[in-house]
């Protein structure tokens, strides 16, 4: 689980002026997604999202290579934004001996997460927002695609994770375990070895576990949220070296679900046919 760079300006990247279609006033997450919401959960498994934010395509080449890596580097955050919604003020303390009932829930919980999908909901901390699908489908599978416009796609082959812009036809690789979707599509997840607790946060209906890489705790932090009754992740933030915190929230998390093995293939669209 690397938080450091990769998450440095996801809140510069731009927002679409696009009008999206079936919008319905409301507040909230579940507002904030609209009425596509429902009909996009139950749709065939054809696609899925994670982290980035639609923009407005330029005609111009250069310029829009630029937002390309803007955007790869606000992909790399997996999900990362502000809340919707207040988060549950709580205070953060280091843990202690009496948590580790609590840390093993987590450790248990994820290990046992096989498969989920999701709507997400993305807002920046400059107010920007995106929406789109996450799969997940454990070990070693994860797949996201923002709503259209955004052309983004990031798939999970083998120990790659691929950024695929749909628009420039542009991919890019990276090793998965560079990422922070890394940590969570790890065979074991334990909140130790290379991963330190370095805080958490426990309230009537919310548990907080703050993680930091065990070799540079300052490279950044990963915040993952979950709810009680029943205990699920909800939402995550991630903090990066800069002090820029982004969070992604879940909406209605769908798990145990048998998942098309065709989510998690990529081919490249640049290799020779």
């Amino acid at each position: 689980m690397i938080v450091a760079a990769l998450c440095r300006r996801v809140a510069q990247v731009p927002t679409s002026t696009a009008p999206q279609a079936n919008k319905v006033p409301a507040t909230g997450v579940e507002g904030r997604i609209g009425a596509r919401h429902s009909a996009a959960v139950r749709r065939p498994l054809a696609l899925a999202a994670v982290r980035r934010l639609p923009y407005i395509l330029s005609s111009n080449l250069v310029e829009r290579s630029l937002i390309h890596r803007r955007h790869l580097l606000a992909a790399l955050g997996l999900i990362l934004a502000a809340p919707a919604r207040a988060v549950t003020p709580l205070t953060p303390r280091a843990p202690t001996a009496a948590d580790r009932p609590d840390l093993a829930r987590v450790e248990t919980y994820l290990n046992e997460l096989k498969t989920l999908h999701a709507r997400f909901l993305q807002v920046a901390e400059n107010g920007q927002s995106a929406e789109g699908d996450l799969y997940l489908a454990r070990p070693g599978r994860l797949r996201v695609e923002y709503d259209p416009p955004n052309p983004i796609l990031l798939v999970t082959v083998g120990d790659q994770l691929v950024h695929y812009d749909k628009a420039l036809k542009a991919v890019t690789y990276l090793p998965l375990d560079s990422t922070p979707a890394g940590f969570l599509v790890r065979e074991r997840v334990a909140l130790s070895g290379d991963v330190t607790v370095s805080a958490i946060e426990h309230g009537p209906a919310v548990l907080r576990v703050t993680l930091t890489q065990t070799k540079d705790p300052r490279a950044g932090k990963l915040t993952l949220a979950f709810s009680e009754r029943p205990f699920a992740l909800t939402n995550w933030q991630v903090v990066d070296a800069q002090g820029v915190a982004t969070r992604v929230t879940l909406v209605d998390p769908q798990v145990g679900l048998a998942l098309d093995p065709t989510l998690f293939r990529f081919v490249d669209p640049n290799l020779p046919k």
